[in-house]
This record gives structure tokens, C-alpha cells and sequence, in this order.
């Protein structure tokens, strides 16, 4: 699902990874594999000719010809990596490359069995959404159900982030649905970390840090 945008990219068969149609996740899953691996290949034959000549730099016109078709490979393939698209929404924030960012989360919270685990790049991708100077009515909604998910499971590093994102798009229907996981969920985590993203929401003032969880826990 692209939701209309037109990104520029070949990229729009990465919205199958997060397909309701195992056989369509799995075309998807193989792409994105063969993808990576070009890509993979690709830095192997820089480093390799890089290790052969003793710099990645050679001054021989033939060599340095041959470095700039390997490294013109590298940036090739590198243009149709879900991963390096979702980087590049981090550095520029171009509106374009924000499904993919939001595709990015929404797969870890429905497959991540299947996710490309990144701890570095999700922490900045949530940053990211949190530090929107707005956020539309269909995406805070979206990005308040990625809240909801990741506190009702147990998977996940970095996930102190979705703090921060919760204070940015918080409404009365996520306080809602946090008091609600408090009263009936059957498991004791999610339970914890509802009344304390409550408590995070209750005081802004206080840092999405692991000294706060921790604070919080011993009082």
C-alpha cells in the first residue's frame, strides 16, 4: 500500500512484505534476499580489488576505471534497498520515502520473524517519526497502533523510542486503550509497560532512557 505516493523508486513491491498473502510475502522475501545479496556481491568486488591493489583509491587509469564501475555497481544496487531508502528518509526527511520508513515498522511489528533486524536504524527511524513537526490524522493513527504492538510484545530492541512517539501522537483513544491493557491483558509485561508509557505520558518531562524504566520499576 503506497497511499498514492508516487516515490520515484522501484520500490513498491516492498509493501508485499507486510501482505496478508503468505505467497505473496514470500515473492517478496525472495526479492528482497536477491536484492540484498546483489548488493552484498557488489561491496565484496570493491574490497576485493581494494585488497588487491593495497588501496581503495588506485592511481593506474585502468585500475581506477575498474574501481569506479565496482563502486557505480555498489550505488546501483544499493538504490533498491528497502534498508538504504528508509536510511535516506532519516537524513533527509523527504516526504516521498516516508512509507517506506513507516513500512519499515509496520513489518518488525507483523513479521518479525521476517524483519532485517537494524536496532541502530530503527532507533532513528522512531526518533524520526517523533520529531515530525506534524502528523496527519491516518499516519498518527498508524504510528499509535505501532505503540500499541510494541507494548504487547515482548520483542524488540530500542524500543524505549516508541516513548517519545507516543507523546508526539498520543489521543483519549490510545490513553484508553493502555488503561485497557492494564485491566485485562493476560500477559504481566504488557501490563507493566502500559501503566508505564501512562506514567511516561502523565510526565513529559521525564527522558525515554533506561535509567528512567528503571527508576520506574524500583518506586
Amino acid at each position: 500500500m503506497t497511499l498514492g505516493w508516487r516515490s520515484g523508486l522501484d520500490l513498491d513491491w516492498a509493501f508485499d512484505l507486510v501482505s496478508g498473502d503468505p505467497q505473496v510475502r514470500e515473492a517478496a522475501l525472495r526479492r528482497h534476499a536477491a536484492l540484498q545479496e546483489r548488493h552484498a556481491d557488489a561491496q565484496r568486488r570493491v574490497a576485493e580489488l581494494s585488497s588487491r591493489t593495497g588501496t581503495p583509491w588506485p592511481a593506474e587509469p585502468h585500475l581506477a576505471a575498474d574501481m569506479d564501475q565496482r563502486l557505480s555497481a555498489v550505488g546501483d544496487a544499493g538504490q533498491y534497498l528497502l534498508l538504504h531508502t528508509v536510511a535516506e528518509w532519516v537524513r533527509g526527511g523527504e516526504d516521498r520515502l516516508l512509507p517506506y520508513a513507516l513500512l519499515y515498522l509496520e513489518w518488525e511489528a507483523g513479521y518479525p520473524q521476517e524483519w532485517v533486524k537494524d536496532w541502530r536504524l530503527k532507533a532513528k527511524v522512531l526518533r524520526g517519526f517523533a520529531q515530525l513537526p506534524e502528523h496527519p490524522e491516518w499516519l498518527a493513527a498508524r504510528l499509535r497502533a505501532l505503540v500499541v504492538s510494541a507494548v504487547l510484545t515482548t520483542r524488540g530492541c530500542e524500543n524505549r523510542w516508541y516513548v517519545p512517539l507516543a507523546r508526539a501522537v498520543h489521543d483519549s483513544g490510545l490513553r484508553a486503550r493502555l488503561r485497557a491493557i492494564e485491566a485485562t491483558e493476560e500477559s504481566p509485561e504488557a501490563r507493566v509497560k502500559a501503566q508505564y508509557l501512562g506514567h511516561m505520558l502523565d510526565h513529559p518531562e521525564f527522558p525515554a532512557t533506561v535509567s528512567t524504566w528503571r527508576d520506574w520499576l524500583r518506586a
